[in-house]
């Protein structure tokens, strides 16, 4: 990929496919060989080139002025693990735990993306936390 390329700088985004990692080969895997696919959401790519965190703190980019394409927010939404449960999380496996076979979770997926969803929306106001040291 050449680097004037858009993806070096701009945010982007794919549909993934689910069953995710149920097959344990992808890149051996062409899209008319995989058998079991249902576009199940997002895949959202951040790249560093686009950053507005600079490298040397004494000179940091700015976006207004064109120098960078995507920046970190000071705080994040935060949904805890009891808010998740509550709105309905599938916490099982998604392998065989005596066989170590993978399931097609993809149905597990959905609905872990649903009660995701619903977690952040019955927050009337979602907990916001300030990020941690530079994650």
């Amino acid at each position: 990929m050449p680097a004037a390329s858009p993806t070096w700088n701009w945010t982007g985004a794919m549909q993934v496919q689910c069953p995710y990692f149920y097959y344990l080969t992808p890149a051996a895997v062409t899209a008319a060989h995989y058998a079991k696919r249902t576009p199940c959401g997002p895949w959202i790519s951040h790249p560093r080139g686009g950053s507005c965190l600079s490298p040397d703190p004494s000179s940091p980019r700015d976006m207004a002025a064109g120098a960078c394409t995507w920046e970190r927010q000071p705080a994040a939404r935060v949904v805890f693990g009891d808010r998740l449960l509550a709105s309905g999380w599938d916490r099982s496996s998604s392998f065989d735990d005596k066989t170590g076979h993978r399931r097609d979770n993809t149905n597990q997926t959905l609905h872990n993306g649903r009660a995701l969803a619903a977690a952040f929306a019955a927050a009337a106001r979602p907990l916001l936390s300030p990020r941690c040291c530079g994650c």
